[in-house]
């Protein structure tokens, strides 16, 4: 028994430095990513290690999503008001912890990285993708933010469970890097982004003749460096470990 585990655990130990050697090959050459696509085989085979593998997906959802139908005819039974649930869809592909997560992790980002996008639905039922547009500026980046949180409070759940893309342009691509990438409430949202919107908006003595020659008053860098700011040590790709972040895409 012990010989078993200790085989498993050396086998998972050789998935995930494989599969990281692979991701680690498919950011650094296109060529990489051009072979990897052509190799037979080593698509599924990346799928099955990743948190997408159809068998768990499967059983994590269909043995969620009876007992979730169950409540939601009983609260209309009761006249409650239904709010969307995380449950069965989101849970089913949520990450595991301990090395099989760190394998499931590493699959999907590698998925990602060869261009395989596996779509998850947000909630029992839906159709097609749902995608939030963000606009920027300053009050509109504030009329952005005011209708997040109107949506929050009408669907009783935060828009990253509850859209499957967000982008947005300028200050709006920094709303979606907070409530998608970084997963945070819309009332969090709203208090980091009256911190960051004074880190963006920054005037100098080049603001006249910026504005003249390239129709724009404000210089990008303080708008790069906010971004790097949220994102921390992590890059865009590395959301794409846990299914359950939506696509964020953004504009300065």
């Amino acid at each position: 028994m012990v010989i078993v585990i200790v085989l498993l655990e050396a086998r998972r130990r050789c998935t995930l430095y494989i599969n990281q050697m692979l991701l680690g090959m498919a950011i650094a050459s296109d060529h990489a990513i051009d072979a990897f696509r052509s190799t037979p085989g080593l698509l599924d085979s990346i799928i099955l290690s990743s948190s997408y593998n159809a068998q768990d997906k499967l059983k994590g959802r269909w043995y969620r999503y009876p007992i979730e139908r169950l409540k939601i005819v009983k609260d209309t039974v009761l006249g409650k008001e239904t709010k969307y649930s995380k449950r069965p869809f989101l849970e089913a592909v949520k990450i595991h912890k301990g090395l099989i997560g760190n394998i499931q992790a590493t699959s999907n980002k590698l998925l990602a990285a060869l261009g395989h996008n596996i779509f998850v639905k947000k909630t029992p039922g839906q159709k097609g993708l749902r995608i939030l547009s963000l606009d920027g500026g300053g009050t509109r980046g504030i009329a952005s933010i005011a209708m997040i949180k109107a949506i929050v409070d009408e669907m009783g759940v935060e828009v990253c469970d509850l859209f499957d893309i967000i982008c947005g342009t300028s200050t709006g691509a920094i709303i979606a890097f907070l409530v998608g990438l970084r997963l945070e409430s819309s009332e969090k949202a709203r208090n980091r982004y009256d911190e960051l919107i004074d880190k963006i908006f920054v005037k100098h003595s080049l603001s006249a003749p910026m504005l003249f020659l390239t129709t724009a008053a404000y210089s990008d860098v303080p708008f790069k460096k906010v971004t790097e700011e949220i994102l921390g040590d992590c890059s865009m790709l590395d959301s794409r470990a846990d299914p359950r972040v939506p696509y964020v895409f953004a504009g300065k």
